[in-house]
Parts: C-alpha cells; sequence; structure tokens
C-alpha cells in the first residue's frame, strides 16, 4: 500500500522550520545558478511555491537578513565527497560538544558535491548569533585537526583558516540563499535527503 503524501501539511511544516523573511526568496535554475524572485508574493500565503519544490518541480531557497530559525554549515569539497563526509562528521561531533543533543542536529546531501549540516531553533536568533557559533565551529575544527589521522586516511589536507571557510559556508546569509531540503538539485536531478547521522551518513527518504 503507497502511503499518500500531505504535501501542504509538510510545506506548512517547511515553512515553520525554514522561513522568517516573506520574500525575495530564490529559485534554482536548470544551469544551478539562483534567481532572486520578488514577484510571486510570499512564502506564507502561496504554499503552491513551497509544495512544488517538495514535489521537485522547482527548487526553492531562502535568506536570512537579519534574523533566522535555523543555521546551516554548507560542505563542499568539490568531487571529494569522503572529505566532505568527514568534515561534514567533525561538525557534527563539535556541535556534540558544545552540548547540541544528537536529535535536533540533521544533516542533507546538498544534491551534488557536499552535505549540509542544520540546526533548527526555538526561538528566532540574530544573524549575528549564528555567524558567532559558525566562527567558533570553524576554529574549533581547524585547530583540532589530527594530522596524524589524516596521514592514514590518505587525505590531502593543506587548508588556511581562510581557504577551510571558502570550502564550509555559512548558510542562509542575506546576500548568499540556501537551498530547501527535500526538492532536487537542478543540475544533477538527485534528491536532497536528510541522512541519518548514526549511518555512514546515508539517506533517509
Amino acid at each position: 500500500m503507497v502511503t499518500k503524501i500531505d504535501y501542504e501539511k509538510l510545506a506548512n511544516k517547511m515553512y515553520d522550520l525554514y522561513i522568517t523573511t516573506y520574500y525575495p526568496f530564490i529559485i534554482q535554475k536548470p544551469n544551478g545558478d539562483y534567481e532572486w524572485i520578488y514577484k510571486w508574493g510570499n512564502l506564507k500565503d502561496n504554499k503552491n511555491i513551497l509544495i512544488r519544490h517538495l514535489q521537485s518541480k522547482q527548487t526553492v531557497g531562502v535568506f536570512c537578513h537579519t534574523h533566522t530559525k535555523f543555521i546551516c554549515i554548507d560542505v563542499d569539497f568539490g568531487e571529494d565527497l569522503n572529505q566532505a563526509k568527514w568534515v561534514t562528521y567533525k561538525i557534527i561531533n563539535i556541535l556534540k560538544q558544545y552540548g547540541i543533543e544528537d536529535k535536533y542536529i540533521n544533516a542533507s546531501f546538498s544534491g551534488k558535491k557536499g552535505y549540509h549540516v542544520l540546526v533548527f531553533f526555538d526561538n528566532v536568533v540574530s544573524y549575528k548569533q549564528i555567524e558567532f557559533l559558525y566562527d567558533l565551529i570553524i576554529e574549533e575544527l581547524y585547530y583540532s585537526i589530527d594530522y596524524e589521522v589524516l596521514k592514514v586516511l590518505e587525505m590531502d589536507w593543506k587548508y588556511s583558516l581562510e581557504e577551510l571557510k571558502e570550502k564550509i559556508e555559512l548558510r542562509p546569509k542575506n546576500n548568499y540563499g540556501v537551498k530547501l531540503e527535500l526538492s532536487i538539485h537542478q543540475v544533477t536531478k538527485k534528491k536532497c535527503y536528510f541522512c541519518d547521522i548514526d549511518n555512514n551518513l546515508e539517506p533517509i527518504k
């Protein structure tokens, strides 16, 4: 028996988790670029936008502006997905060290070359707060690298702190959006599933 998906209920939940600013938002184009959208109204009154996202008919992203309901750490090491996975787990472990329980830490496949690590907040927080948390995470990661372990893993690691910030980026920002989970990457056509952080980041379908 196939369970019917209640897309409207899912869209409402996605709105509650992600959305603080009605517009502008972004749409990913077939070539992977993003277009800023103002003309379709806001994401609260027009749930069809999020429903189409969940049905993989389009891919929507959001900005932060001054406040946000979540933090996303965007991990992208090019074609080296194993390195992206290793760093994703490092970030998850750092969050645990900061006292955040497993059940509040989420990871998802970006659809192309990396992963998103997400934490959703009970209350809206300022951008400066997530920027502060991001800086703590990156510095903790950078200064706790075990180079002997990297040798065993045969992982080439030559990044400065600034270079690391180019591979591991904070999202959302006021000028850089982040695409939402549970749709497809418009270039690869791969689904951006949430991942099981206890099972090698296998997608939760």
